[in-house]
């Protein structure tokens, strides 16, 4: 029984004696468990900080390649609008294109068209053969370049039309002597026209837009014949030579062909080649030289 009481004796000492220290760890367990609250609580706070300048980062970074990008479709569509130096490769009526389809134009169905000469010399009884063939030469360059002139003015009438409409209808004040660009919508209706070349063609067949009187007006040529032009205008090289020249009328700016040549002018071989005959004085035009433009460079 004593030694039992010593023993409470000596663990009630022993307690009170450990106490203190049991206190001390419990309230530094309790500090610690609070630190890492405190560091759980900053990690986080990091995290959420780190997550807000990321996505701000990111942010900014978008709006700035958005910028960019719309920075460059501006610069690269000022470039290219009226700028026929620069085209798309896959567009098949690009002018390098239209380019190749001119010279098809005159080694095929110009060719062909040539065989009027035949129905050309009941026309001309008292001429022989070199002077009918001559005769047609004129007829079929004289058709060309008033089919390439007719869709030339038929372009232009119709932006002009466009144009006015939509200043009409967003009650625009537009000065019309200014260049024809200057009007909203204009890259895309000029697109519109390219898509819908087709319809454009068809109305222009459909309501003989050229007509063989047309061909004949202000033409001071003594040999002018209405049969032949009729003639010519039932071949293939006719309607080829409209939808050929209507590609080139819409281009932006319109495509060239040289019409100014003059008998008698000085033989540019950079420009021409001989026909049948060389010598350095022009007689008469046979297939006229296409340019990108007005002033532009050579195509064919």
């Amino acid at each position: 029984m004593k030694d039992k009481e010593i023993q409470r004796v000596m663990r009630e000492k022993e307690d009170k004696t450990l106490s203190p220290f049991k206190k001390q760890l419990i309230e530094q367990k309790e500090k610690e468990n609070q630190l890492i609250l405190l560091l759980k609580e900053n990690e986080d706070k990091v995290f959420a900080l780190r997550k807000e300048k990321d996505d701000k980062i990111r942010a900014l970074q978008k709006e700035k390649d958005d910028f960019q990008t719309r920075k460059s479709s501006v610069a690269v569509e000022k470039l290219t609008a009226g700028n026929p130096a620069i085209t798309d490769r896959g567009d098949p009526i690009r002018p390098m294109k239209i380019g190749e389809m001119y010279g098809e134009l005159y080694d095929n169905e110009w060719t062909d068209a040539m065989d009027v000469t035949v129905e050309a010399k009941g026309f001309y009884p008292d001429m022989g053969s070199a002077e009918v063939e001559e005769i047609v030469i004129r007829h079929l360059y004289r058709l060309l370049m008033c089919i390439y002139h007719q869709c030339v003015t038929f372009s232009a009438e119709q932006l002009s039309i466009i144009r006015k409409s939509i200043a009409t209808t967003l009650h625009l004040e537009l000065h019309f002597d200014d260049a024809s660009t200057s009007f909203p919508m204009y890259k895309e209706i000029i697109q519109i026209r390219r898509q819908y070349t087709e319809k454009s063609l068809n109305f222009l067949l459909e309501n003989q837009v050229l007509q063989e009187k047309m061909v004949l007006h202000d033409w001071e040529y003594e040999y002018k014949n209405e049969h032949l032009v009729l003639s010519l205008m039932k071949t293939p090289f006719f309607e080829k030579c409209i939808r050929l020249c209507w590609l080139m009328a819409i281009e932006n700016p319109y495509m060239h062909l040289e019409g100014d040549l003059q008998p008698g002018s000085t033989f540019d071989n950079n420009l021409y080649k001989e026909f049948v005959q060389s010598g350095n004085r022009v007689k008469y035009v046979v297939w006229p030289a296409m340019f990108l433009h007005i002033n532009g460079p050579l195509l064919y």
